[in-house]
């Protein structure tokens, strides 16, 4: 069989991927919007919320990825994914107190995921190892497009509408049904042969893929999979050896810490710009939105400038450098609108602070790839990508919690606060951490 390009009509159920980051994007700053305006919810509930996702998503990805990986049932994993992240949303449109509402989404952080590794195998599965890179870029770009148009949508649906929470609702609504057309589509798009899987996938070229993170987008509520390898650390099996050195688990320190500041900032940051921003300057959730579009926008443009430029310029220093700006950018969050006095100011500076924090988000997203791929030994890449997934989780989780109590005791400005530290934190510790490739010496630190 000659090599197949990701242009191929075999490639054609991406698209349901598509529809299905649709209701990702336009809820991403809603959730916390809806809980908060029809439940009265607190900033504590906010994190909770948040942290239900990625809990739930702990067990969920490890059980979703075994099951598919043992079964080769690769079409049904991605179908269910579908039709739980359908279940989930109009779950959170029907919501009726707290209660139901976390269940909803701890549902999805359970439904959902098992699409993510079966999506994975399936795209591996049906395309040549020379390609595999090419293609997991169409795949993440369309996903990217979604998550885009969710949000872009979101802006539109609120620009017309008042932001009652009957308002809301009727979005998670039209969110499920959106999810609901992108299971019908993955179930008529996608053909997956019965029995084995491809022949020459062994379990090293498994491993160093379904690593692959594939989102384009940071979003403080996703967990990525591997977090089980953090329990292969504590526990290991008898006669295996964790071929995880010193090095790299001092970067794993760097990656919790960072993932858990800006988690704690993203977690309230919509509630930030409704609830304290939004009486003083009139800024209203249709503008929330597109604030988040901002971000995204400004991420999903830059990844290949930032894949250029970290060859040149190596990846610890642009990372460093990346971190060093969100050090800074989270409290400008705050003190920026100090020096507006229209909410037109205001609401320009927080597009420009939104979209320089998306572009640092591409930087570090790519250098942190990079740098634990080069550190780990060659037979052990595939468990180091899945630690570096796995802290970014732990920081996710803590982060949010952490939100939701600092910013209820001591309000806003006080978690943007917190947030830079751990962030600094993390780059202090990066600075002085040698991040040459495993092999290399006498070559200048990259």
């Amino acid at each position: 069989m000659g090599a197949v390009s990701p242009d191929s009509k075999r490639y054609s159920w991406f698209y349901s991927f598509f529809l299905t980051n649709v209701p990702n994007g336009g809820t991403a700053p809603l959730i916390p919007l809806f809980l908060v305006l029809a439940f009265s919810g607190t900033v504590l509930q906010v994190g909770l919320v948040t942290a239900a996702t990625s809990v739930a998503s702990i067990p969920a990805f490890i059980i979703w990825g075994n099951l598919s990986d043992h079964l080769h049932m690769r079409r049904l994993f991605i179908i269910e994914g579908f039709a739980g992240l359908a279940v989930s949303m109009f779950a959170m449109a029907i919501s009726v107190n707290f209660l139901i509402f976390f269940m909803a989404n701890f549902l999805l952080g359970m439904l959902y995921t098992a699409s993510a590794p079966a999506a994975t195998a399936l795209l591996i599965e049906q395309t040549p190892r020379e390609l595999w890179s090419r293609t997991l870029g169409k795949f993440s770009r369309i996903g990217g497009a979604g998550y885009l148009a969710g949000l872009m949508l979101g802006a539109l649906w609120f620009d017309a509408l008042p932001a009652t929470a009957q308002d809301m609702r009727e979005f998670f609504a039209m969110a499920a049904a959106i999810a609901a057309a992108g299971t019908a589509l993955a179930a008529i798009m996608i053909k997956e042969e019965r029995g084995a899987a491809r022949p020459g996938r062994n379990r090293g070229h498994w491993n160093a893929v379904a690593a692959v993170p594939l989102g384009l987008n940071e979003r403080a509520k996703y967990l990525p999979a591997r977090i089980g390898a953090f329990a292969g650390l504590a526990v290991p099996v008898r006669g295996q050896q964790i071929k995880i050195g010193r090095r790299l688990a001092f970067y794993y320190v760097v990656t919790v810490l960072m993932s858990t500041g800006f988690t704690a900032f993203y977690a309230v940051y919509p509630n930030y710009l409704v609830d304290y921003l939004g009486p003083r300057y009139g800024i209203r959730e249709q503008s929330v939105f597109t604030i988040y579009i901002a971000s995204s926008l400004a991420s999903t443009l830059s990844y290949g400038s930032v894949s250029r430029l970290s060859s040149a310029v190596g990846e610890k220093r642009l990372q460093a450098s990346a971190l060093a700006a969100r050090v800074l950018l989270i409290p400008t969050f705050f003190s920026a609108p100090l020096f507006f006095r229209g909410g037109s100011g205001v609401l320009l500076s927080m597009l420009g602070l939104n979209a320089a924090m998306g572009l640092c988000w591409a930087v570090i997203s790519v250098t942190g790839q990079s740098i634990v791929a080069g550190m780990a030994a060659h037979d052990a890449r595939g468990e180091a990508m899945g630690l570096y997934n796995s802290s970014l989780g732990i920081g996710a989780i803590s982060g949010a919690l952490l939100a939701g109590l600092i910013t209820g005791l001591s309000g806003y400005f006080s978690d943007f606060l917190f947030s830079s530290v751990s962030v600094a934190s993390g780059l202090l510790i990066l600075a002085c951490l040698d991040v040459r490739p495993a092999g290399v010496s006498g070559a200048e630190a990259r």
